[in-house]
């Protein structure tokens, strides 16, 4: 992505910008350096980290980028788990994980990383108090991380078994 292509020359201390980064940070906007596509057929992963880049740094995805992850997602099927799930938890352990996963369901993406979260757009909860199961499993997932807390009180940092709990609760 443009705002992680960047790199300080030393020992002048010079900023090394090609592709516009400082200012795609600036206007908190994501985008590749090169075709949205040509970056995740180099490697898929990368669409995962768009994700979490959304969730752990506020930044909203380029169009390109959408439909690049929308098209390119079958492709997550040559990542190795181990490598889903590193990111998966990097997102859930992120200021805003629900930016992250709203953008994996819309681009298609979740099917390939998460499958039961993006069924849960089509479920309806057996008591119909809910009209949809998939918003109140991220509102759950809000609720969960207000309420993060350990037996001393607040906890330093985010809970990725409390946050992981809200979010596969109802499935």
């Amino acid at each position: 992505f443009t705002v992680n292509s960047m790199a300080m020359r030393l020992p002048q201390m010079v900023l090394v910008d090609p592709f516009n980064g400082l200012e795609d940070l600036a206007q908190g906007l994501l985008r590749t350096p090169v075709s949205a596509v040509q970056s995740f057929r180099d490697d898929p992963l990368r669409m995962m980290r768009a994700a979490r880049f959304t969730a752990q740094l506020g930044l909203d995805v380029d169009l390109e980028v959408m439909e690049a992850m929308a098209s390119e997602a079958e492709r997550l099927e040559i990542v190795s788990a181990e490598r889903i799930r590193g990111e998966l938890e990097r997102l859930i352990l992120s200021p805003q994980p629900r930016r992250g996963l709203e953008l994996m369901v819309y681009t298609g993406v979740a099917p390939y990383v998460l499958p039961e979260l993006s069924d849960l757009v089509s479920t309806v909860d057996e008591h119909g108090r809910h009209k949809d199961v998939y918003e109140h499993t991220l509102t759950v997932l809000d609720q969960a991380m207000a309420l993060e807390t350990g037996p001393e009180g607040p906890v330093p940092g985010p809970d990725l078994i409390l946050r992981l709990a809200a979010l596969l609760h109802d499935i």
